[in-house]
């Protein structure tokens, strides 16, 4: 990682999404930046950083970090998650960064607010999670994909099972954890792949946990910057309100029905248009919200 100092705040607020599409506005903390993962799919290709291939930032600053934190705890009146990992992973670096000591403890003075950690990391051994009493206002969230997917398109990152595993580790250990499912991509004989996943998904042993759903999607200009892979091969202008590349309408609405019908806890949709939401009945809040 490169260590550098931030100037502009750690926390701002995302109001972008357009009407007709259900993605509620959040919370953003920036508390590092970029991934260590380099999945061909993200949406962070479309970043200059990434382009020249510059490795994610640590920024040296923390307790300015600490201080927005805490400001904002006192002052945000409305119940909200604070999303530590919108734009990077937030556990890949965690043995080095030691975020988690500075902000859990924040968020344990309170009921009213939540931070949402979201990951691909498989790393059972983070003493914090291990050893520190685990509180409500915190939310973990695992990001996991089918076995192909992951060969095709995230190999940089953790097997997903390994993943899991991870999940389900901290979740023994008393931790809030939730699991997503994106981008689910129409690989050839997609529906064996990803039931591999959802069977252990079933077996995970809360039954309050939710999962969030999302298929492949793309704005424009991300073809043009992620590497020849062919993930977006399927993705075509469905006229929808955020202008992103989606999967056409029906495909899409299989692909979560079959998950539906297959997954016994909750389930979302991520970055979805309001109709695909009626359609599917699939209403239920998503990772991000409380």
């Amino acid at each position: 990682m490169v260590e550098k100092e931030r100037k502009s705040p750690f926390i701002h607020y995302f109001d972008k999404t357009p009407e007709g599409i259900r993605c509620p506005h959040f919370w953003i903390l920036s508390a590092s930046l970029g991934c260590a993962y380099f999945c061909k799919y993200c949406y962070l290709n479309l970043s200059l950083r990434y382009q020249k291939g510059e490795l994610p930032i640590f920024y040296s600053n923390q307790d300015k970090m600490v201080g927005e934190v805490s400001e904002w705890l006192e002052k945000t009146e409305t119940p909200s998650v604070l999303n530590c990992g919108e734009l990077s992973d937030s556990l890949a670096f965690e043995k080095k960064l030691h975020l988690l000591d500075r902000l859990v403890p924040l968020f344990e003075k309170q009921s009213k607010h939540k931070l949402l950690l979201l990951t691909k990391s498989a790393d059972r051994d983070i003493d914090f999670l291990n050893f520190h009493k685990p509180t409500s206002q915190v939310v973990l969230s695992w990001s996991v994909n089918c076995n192909q997917v992951w060969q095709d398109y995230e190999k940089s990152a953790p097997n997903p099972f390994e993943r899991l595993s991870a999940a389900y580790t901290y979740m023994r250990r008393g931790w809030k954890v939730r699991i997503r499912i994106d981008p689910i991509v129409p690989i050839e004989d997609w529906t064996s792949e990803y039931n591999r996943i959802v069977e252990v998904i079933n077996m995970l042993p809360s039954p309050n946990f939710r999962v969030t759903l999302g298929t492949i999607r793309c704005f424009p200009t991300l073809k043009n910057f992620c590497p020849p892979s062919g993930v977006f091969n399927h993705c075509i202008d469905n006229g929808d309100p955020d202008r992103r590349l989606r999967l056409p309408f029906p495909v899409r609405k299989s692909i979560y029905q079959w998950f539906a019908r297959r997954l016994k806890v909750k389930v979302a949709l991520c970055k979805e248009t309001e109709k695909m939401i009626e359609e599917t009945n699939l209403k239920s809040p998503c990772n991000c919200m409380l």
